[in-house]
C-alpha cells in the first residue's frame, strides 16, 4: 500500500496513491460506513490494526467506492509523508563511496545528527539555497518512519516499531570553503 499525504481543494488530506488518482482513506471508510483517523500522523500512532483495517477496506471497495473517495492525481499536491516529525534523526558518513568524496575516514562508530521538521519540503519543492552557502550537498537516504515510541530495544525487536519506509534527500549546506 503506498500511501501519501496530499493536499486537494487547499485541504490536507492522507491516502493511497492508485495509478492516476488519489484515494482518501478516511472518506473511502466514511462511504462504507466506518472510520479511519482523520489524519496520517494519527493513522500511523494506530499502527498495525490502522493498517490492517484500511487494507481490509480496500480489498472490499468496488472500483466505484474507490473512485468516489478519489481526486485525479494532476488535482492532489503531493506533499511530504510527514509533516512535523518529533525526531529526524540521521546516520553521517556511513557510505564509502560518499566517506572517499568527502575526502574523510569511515567512522569506528555511526555519526549521529539531528535535522529539524523545518528543513521538510515534498515532491517538486524547490530547495532553496541561501546566498551565504557556498556549497550544497546531496544525497538520496532511505527513510525509516518510526510508528512506535522506542528506547533501548534490542536488534531483534527493532522491526516491530517501523511503520514504514519513503525516501528523502538529505541536503547538507557549507558556508565555508575547506582548504584541503
Amino acid at each position: 500500500m503506498k500511501l501519501v499525504r496530499y493536499c486537494n481543494k487547499n485541504r490536507e488530506h492522507y491516502g493511497i496513491q492508485i495509478e492516476n488518482k488519489v484515494a482518501s482513506l478516511p472518506k473511502l471508510a466514511k462511504n462504507l460506513n466506518n472510520r479511519l483517523p482523520e489524519t496520517l500522523e494519527e493513522f500511523i500512532a494506530s499502527g498495525k490494526r490502522a493498517v490492517e483495517k484500511a487494507e481490509k477496506l480496500i480489498e472490499q471497495s468496488t472500483e466505484d467506492d474507490i473512485k468516489r473517495a478519489s481526486s485525479p492525481s494532476d488535482q492532489a499536491i503531493i506533499l511530504a509523508p510527514i509533516a512535523a516529525p518529533p525526531k529526524i534523526v540521521c546516520l553521517g558518513i556511513n557510505y564509502r563511496d560518499h566517506a572517499a568524496e568527502q575526502n574523510v575516514t569511515l567512522p569506528d562508530e555511526p555519526v549521529i545528527f539531528l535535522k529539524p521538521y523545518t528543513t521538510i519540503i515534498g515532491p517538486n519543492q524547490n530547495v532553496v539555497k541561501p546566498c551565504f552557502v557556498k556549497k550544497l550537498d546531496y544525497e538520496a537516504e532511505l527513510a525509516i518512519v518510526i510508528g512506535r515510541k522506542a528506547k533501548n530495544i534490542p536488534v531483534s525487536d527493532a522491526k516491530l516499531h517501523i511503520f514504514g519506509y519513503t525516501i528523502l534527500n538529505d541536503i547538507s549546506a557549507y558556508f565555508i570553503t575547506f582548504i584541503k
